[in-house]
């Protein structure tokens, strides 16, 4: 019986290790690489020419036009379409017998290359792209020489189209000959360039770039900066400077360049405007300037404007001169003292003085022809017979009908001359006149119509109030009475101290006598705007998206004006399509330039601030998650799975062919902890060693094949599939013992990294006593369990 059991357990054994090697050679198969347009010949394995096949593509029929000849496929003019995992199975039985990955691409041309030393004298990079994408795998060799010598070369560990070289000696008269050549399955091209070592050196722009305002000097702006801390020895190799500045307001810049010095005052800024600074650097005798520095703004030191306090009361004479038209029963002032007091001048002759002195301060002094269409009664519209709300409640205090006294003297052109000694004033009344201010600050809220935070849009209502001497006001806040604020009885101005938003809302002033309502104010405090927080990415070569956060809430209303600058050129405008959304798109910008820089100023009542933010668009390409995952099942394969998907829409169609993207596929069976994955440049795949009889787990992801350090997109939603089920074979392992889980279900549904391989031969041991438990369970181990026991791939070993 031991002997019985052993025979079964190698046996077992033999058949697991088997279909495990054949899986793992499946998965892959052997790669066929032809060029797009040719015409191309699949051969099915080694088997006779009049062997008869059936292909299939990706589990599917084979549709592009093709011609099959025995074992063999011919595919005519193969495009981008013909790309996936090719199987052909043996007729009449249906065995698969070979299986091919076949990639269409393009031979390179060459590459453009470009070396430089920002580390001088320590060594130089050098760096190349292809123009054009070829699709397929591309290899790079790189050859340096130097006086018939070649030299080390190391590859860059993030820039995998990057290498450095180290100078084998300083001051050398010979060239240095630089030669790489791409090479891919369909061909290879070269490029050798030929340089000095004079004419590489090129530092990296200087850092940390700051201007400051010096404090009581308004033309003044003093800037300072690092040197670039690539370089590596200052001291034996110093640099000069070049700095340029310019306000935003003029599209010229100014220059100076300095010695080795990393500070300069700046003596010439318009008063009051800001300002754009940048620097760049080189060094003192040899190789060219660096790019500038990253732009950063400044505006000189200006003096905090004082509140400013306006008063309309004034003393004028009044006296009359008569006309050539006879004379009116009005009565006549003035008399054999010039004058008179107070108390004994017309009601009519005060109001004629107020509205004199209106005219006066807005269109010449007294004594001038006042003519109908020169008095400014339209301010007054509506007012002289049918009143507004707000005047009617004051028409206590002022009877506004009186006003209509001065038509006549108006239509005979009287020249009118005041002698009368009354003071009076006039009271603008502004409704919902709005002031902002900052927290903290001192504020003033004056009782006049004329303070700075005044809003010129606001309906203006003129009214005039005569009072005979001077009187202090009354100030509510919120409809409470103002008590602990301190008040000025000249003007009536109320000042708040060391404001904060609890001092916010709306304040009247109000005659003591009657309660007349002079002004209205509602108070608005906040924060003046600081940098933002600025984030940006490009789900395509072909969009930037960029939006913001506030670093400090302002809490007053805000504006924002987006723009963008491609290699220091004209700012053009980041396309904001909702105001309320924080968020500006740029399309069709220049994606291989190399410096993008984006602007965003917010502004607000209390000032404005531009934060620009540099884009690095090779680290911030991120595409949109695929779409559309779906999983299908291949007729007859129980551990496949057939995968595919639509690149994400944001990622433009008609160009997915020069700006390929590539997918990473990742699956598990439901209950796993690990994730198996996969990589292609299609969108399809087969899974080749899915569990057999369990659902899986599958999501796919995105990047730009052609630049590594791009990031990868979200995955894709999760969908879910199960593989091909023989149902003969379900029925003939029906059982009716009771079988643990090969997944617990207490295990976390998450993406975690592989079992180490420990773990793996531990979970294949348990498997294999497990399976053996089973067949000594069995009176009569038929041939049904063994074929299960062969296809039954252990979960650990179906991770790649």
């Amino acid at each position: 019986m031991a002997n019985i059991v052993t025979s079964v357990c190698y046996m077992v054994l033999a058949a697991v290790v088997v279909v495990y090697a054949q899986r793992r050679g499946q998965q892959g198969g052997r790669i066929q690489y032809a060029r797009i347009g040719s015409n191309v010949t699949m051969q099915c394995g080694s088997l006779d020419n009049d062997a008869s096949v059936t292909w299939k593509v990706n589990g599917t029929d084979v549709k592009a036009k093709r011609r099959e000849e025995g074992p063999r496929l011919i595919l005519m003019e193969v495009d981008m379409s013909s790309n996936g995992l090719y199987s052909c199975f043996q007729n009449p039985d249906g065995q698969r017998r070979d299986q091919i990955t076949f990639r269409i691409g393009l031979p390179p041309r060459e590459p453009q290359v470009t070396c430089r030393s920002n580390t001088y004298p320590k060594g130089f990079y050098c760096s190349w792209h292809l123009l054009h994408p070829t699709y397929i795998p591309t290899e790079f060799e790189v050859d340096v020489q130097h006086n018939q010598k070649s030299l080390e070369v190391k590859r860059d560990d993030v820039h995998k189209n990057r290498c450095h070289v180290k100078f084998p000696e300083l001051f050398s008269s010979y060239s240095y000959r630089v030669n790489v050549t791409a090479v891919n399955e369909l061909g290879r091209a070269s490029t050798a360039i030929s340089f000095e070592e004079s004419n590489m050196v090129k530092p990296d722009p200087p850092e940390r770039v700051v201007a400051k305002p010096i404090p009581n000097n308004s033309r003044r702006l003093e800037v300072t900066w690092n040197s670039p801390s690539t370089w590596p020895d200052i001291e034996s190799f110093p640099l000069k400077y070049f700095l340029r500045y310019r306000p935003l307001i003029r599209d010229q810049w100014q220059h100076v360049e300095l010695s080795d010095s990393t500070a300069h005052t700046i003596i010439d800024a318009y008063v009051g405007k800001e300002y754009i600074i940048q620097v760049a650097a080189k060094d003192m005798e040899i190789g060219t300037w660096s790019d500038w520095s990253v732009a950063v703004h400044a505006t000189p030191w200006t003096e905090e404007p004082k509140p400013i306090t306006s008063t309309t009361e004034v003393d004028l004479p009044i006296e009359t001169t008569p006309s050539a038209a006879p004379p009116s029963p009005r009565p006549r002032v003035g008399g054999a003292t010039g004058g008179c007091s107070a108390l004994l001048c017309s009601s009519h002759i005060l109001l004629a003085c107020v509205l004199l002195s209106m005219m006066w301060s807005r269109y010449g002094p007294c004594g001038e022809s006042v003519k109908p269409d020169t008095l400014p009664l339209g301010r007054f519209s509506g007012v002289s017979h049918d009143t507004s709300p707000l005047l009617q409640s004051t028409a206590e205090a002022v009877n506004l009908k009186e006003t209509l006294f001065l038509q006549p003297l108006i239509d005979d052109g009287i020249k009118l001359k005041c002698h009368c000694n009354a003071v009076f004033s006039v009271q603008t009344y502004l409704i919902s006149d709005v002031q902002f201010a900052a927290v903290g600050s001192t504020v003033t809220l004056s009782c006049r119509n004329s303070h700075p935070g005044m809003d010129r849009r606001s309906e203006v209502i003129e009214v005039l109030i005569v009072s005979f001497g001077r009187s202090p006001v009354v100030w509510t806040h919120n409809g409470s009475l103002v008590r602990t604020r301190q008040t000025h009885p000249s003007d009536g101005s109320l000042t708040l101290t060391n404001a904060t938003h609890s001092m916010e809302g709306n304040y009247s002033c109000h005659e003591p006598r009657g309660g007349v309502l002079l002004n209205s104010i509602t108070l608005r405090l906040g924060y003046a705007p600081e940098y933002l927080s600025v984030s940006c990415k490009l789900p395509s070569h072909f969009k930037i998206l960029c939006t913001w956060t506030q670093r400090v809430r302002t809490h007053l209303p805000t504006k924002y004006i987006s723009s963008y600058s491609v290699d220091n050129s004209r700012p053009e405008p980041c396309e904001q399509m909702l105001m309320d959304v924080n968020e500006c798109t740029i399309s069709n910008f220049t994606f291989w330039a190399s410096k993008h820089l984006v602007n965003i100023t917010e502004v607000n009542p209390l000032g404005s601030k531009s934060t620009i933010a540099f884009v690095d668009v090779d680290k911030n390409l991120k595409p949109d998650a695929p779409e559309e995952v779906i999983c299908e099942q291949v007729n007859a394969e129980p551990t496949q799975l057939f995968i595919h998907w639509k690149p994400p829409a944001s990622w433009p169609s008609d160009r997915f062919v020069a700006f390929p993207l590539k997918f990473e596929l990742q699956y598990k069976p439901v209950g796993s902890k690990f994730w198996s994955k996969l990589e292609t440049d299609d969108t399809s795949m087969v899974i080749v060693d899915a569990l057999m009889g369990h659902l899986h787990q599958i999501r796919v992801r995105a990047q730009d094949a052609l630049i590594n350090h791009s990031q990868w997109s979200e995955w894709s939603q999760v969908v879910q599939g199960q593989p091909w089920s023989d149902p003969s074979m379900i029925s003939e392992t029906t059982t009716d013992d009771v079988f643990e889980p090969i997944f617990p279900s207490t295990f976390p549904v998450k993406a975690t990294e592989k079992s180490p391989d420990v773990l793996g031969l531990w979970c294949f041991g348990g498997w294999v006593s497990s399976t053996l438990t089973h067949i000594m369970h069995q009176s009569q181990p038929g041939s049904a369990f063994i074929k299960q026991a062969m296809w039954q791939t252990p979960p650990c070993l179906a991770q790649p």
